[in-house]
């Protein structure tokens, strides 16, 4: 009987809400905290944030490895569930409790940043190598597997709403003011512990497969070279790389560009963000129908090019409404690609499960994370051509025209991302779903 039966698909998919509502604090409040409140220079910031991409995407194929390797009487992947959970916490916490001598310093505020955004990175990958996983493990058939999917993103646009939607207002008008990070800090906390919390729960409920620990360790040299040569690792990699440097600066600049383009304020900021991701919940289901209706792979390639479209009307709004209608676009493919993403990446662990004869999913997701969390250096990079082009340096030198400037980051450049992304999707040939006769290009 398949590891399924014992663990259910609403506790697993529940985990991504624990997993989610810190890191997404950390991504869509990050820069504003630093840039835009603290006075953190926007061009260190981008290096700093270079970095981190780097040393981010090398840590990945690390845990990855020791996770498939463990073999222990709590399970694979739940050690790392459980440390992670507590570290992720400790350290989201002291990135967004930045102490008054800190901030005042240029240099330390720059070390204080570097350190803590690196180390809660770190966490955010021990967890997701094992977590994103065990999908794949537990879950063999794909309309299960599609089913525990769907709980997660669905947990995981819920903690959207909270971790960005909310944000603003929480952490600016009811447990901080306006200009002041302290509200941040304050919210950092509550996420922080209600996501180990969350994460600890689906930890102990998930159910491992005891017949995977008889499977050989996979060797870290070679499973990586096996990897390397896998046409899929760079084709599958790429258009999930596109896809997640896009979100990236989405989630990292949608305050910057509700408060500098639209004109907005920090109400106006979560109202926008709420309206996108309630349609995108909504739009969950209807895409998750279409993916029993047509397959992951069909609808994988509809919800790419119709991501990339969603960010064109952003460059055109100048108020709340327009962005509200220009975001709802956004939401459609969004929620598109969420509900695919994972499916397509499972169908790859599959096929190479099947011809290894091991199951070395986190390695392997850790080696797509190695080119998804490369974003940092795309981050990095669109960031510092504001500088370069518009003059915005910070909160406190915001430049001659920073309406534009963030127009340009929050539209131009995911649009041009997920258009690459749509591109190399046309030319990949996936692998059949398990349950499934073979189908689909």
């Amino acid at each position: 009987m398949e590891a399924t039966g014992r663990t259910s698909p609403l506790r697993y998919g529940a985990g991504m809400f624990g997993t989610s509502l810190p890191i997404n604090l950390v991504k869509g409040s990050m820069l504003y905290v630093y840039v835009e409140l603290l006075g953190l220079d926007a061009v260190v910031y981008a290096t700093v944030y270079a970095v981190y991409g780097v040393l981010d995407a090398l840590d990945n194929p690390v845990f990855g490895y020791l996770s498939d390797r463990t073999r222990s009487r709590w399970g694979r992947r739940r050690p790392y569930l459980v440390v992670g959970a507590l570290v992720l916490t400790a350290t989201t916490i002291a990135l967004f409790s930045v102490p008054g001598a800190v901030a005042d310093s240029a240099v330390g505020l720059a070390v204080w940043f570097a350190v803590f955004a690196i180390t809660t990175e770190m966490a955010d990958s021990l967890i997701n190598a094992s977590y994103g996983a065990l999908l794949p493990e537990l879950f063999t058939d794909e309309r299960r597997r599609a089913t525990a999917n769907a709980v997660r993103q669905g947990a995981q646009l819920i903690a959207l709403v909270i971790a960005l939607a909310l944000t603003p207002v929480l952490a600016r008008n009811v447990l901080g003011s306006e200009g002041s990070a302290v509200g941040y800090g304050r919210l950092a906390i509550i996420f922080g512990v209600v996501a180990a919390a969350v994460i600890l729960w689906t930890a102990f409920g998930v159910r491992e497969d005891p017949a995977l620990d008889a499977e050989p360790k996979p060797q870290f040299f070679r499973s990586v070279g096996q990897i390397l040569s896998t046409a899929h690792f760079w084709t599958v990699g790429v258009v999930n790389a596109c896809y997640g440097s896009a979100m990236a600066l989405v989630l990292g600049g949608l305050q910057l560009y509700v408060d500098h383009t639209l004109g907005g304020s920090a109400l106006e900021a979560s109202i926008l963000q709420l309206v996108v991701i309630a349609v995108a919940i909504g739009m969950l289901a209807v895409w998750a129908a279409v993916v029993r209706r047509k397959g992951a792979a069909w609808t994988w390639r509809l919800a790419l090019p119709v991501a990339a479209a969603g960010f064109v009307p952003l460059y055109f709004a100048t108020d709340l409404v327009t962005g509200i209608l220009a975001g709802l676009a956004v939401a459609v493919g969004y929620s598109g690609v969420l509900a695919t993403n994972d499916l397509v990446i499972a169908r790859v662990l599959d096929a190479d499960a099947a011809r290894h004869g091991t199951h070395r999913s986190g390695l392997f997701l850790a080696a797509f994370g190695v080119l998804g969390r490369l974003n940092g250096l795309l981050t990095a990079a669109a960031l510092a051509s504001l500088a370069l082009w518009f003059g915005y340096r910070s909160g406190a030198d915001p430049g001659p025209d920073p309406g534009q400037a963030f127009r340009v980051y929050l539209s131009v450049y995911p649009f041009a991302l997920l258009t690459i992304g749509t591109v190399v999707s046309r030319f990949i040939r996936l692998p059949a779903a398990p349950d499934a006769e073979p189908v689909t290009r």
